[in-house]
């Protein structure tokens, strides 16, 4: 599975890949083996077979689940940068076509979103790994838009972008301090 990700890898080979952006080759060599591999922490699936994550942990130990949940967020990586990529380039992916500004502009909003959204959902679920992953993931949109958005990116997507960073990061902040200081008073009484 992983060898086929990269020696077969779209966006350095060229390969048709179907016409639809979301539902094409791609869903099955990324998409599929990221929800297979990420059914092993879904917890309505371990009441079915009654098993547990602590049990999964004692039979196969924390590194494997460590590098199942790691593969299975790469695989999810690849899909969804495929289908912003296929968006914007129907029918070639591969990276030597360039990438237009607003393709830039787009992941940056994407990857932003879903950063916010592992953030919020990780502390609604009171998991600690799953706020730092969200917080990697915030990272590295930062590094992107003041590393390549700035150097790649023009007019008003350059403004948008930059804008919408910074609201986006103080909106997160205050949320953050505000589910933070909740679950503090909580504990308090």
């Amino acid at each position: 599975m992983c060898g086929d990700s990269s020696a077969s890898n779209p966006f350095f080979f060229h390969q048709d890949t179907g016409e639809n952006p979301a539902l094409n080759w791609l869903a099955l060599q990324w998409f599929v083996p990221a929800v297979v591999l990420s059914c092993f922490f879904w917890a309505p699936l371990h009441k079915r077979l009654q098993i547990s994550v602590d049990d999964l942990r004692m039979l196969h130990g924390e590194k494997v689940l460590r590098g199942i949940a790691t593969v299975a967020g790469v695989f999810t990586c690849l899909y969804i940068t495929s289908v912003i990529r296929k968006v914007f380039h129907q029918g070639n992916m591969t990276m030597d076509l360039g990438v237009t500004q607003g393709e830039l502009y787009t992941y940056s909003v994407v990857w932003l979103f879903i950063a916010t959204a592992t953030i919020f959902i990780a502390q609604f679920r009171r998991s600690i790994t799953g706020v730092k992953i969200g917080f990697g993931v915030l990272f590295v949109v930062i590094t992107k838009a003041f590393v390549i958005d700035m150097a790649n990116l023009e007019g008003l997507y350059r403004a948008l972008s930059f804008i919408g960073l910074g609201l986006s990061l103080v909106g997160i902040g205050w949320l953050f301090q505000k589910l933070r200081g909740d679950e503090q008073f909580e504990a308090s009484m």
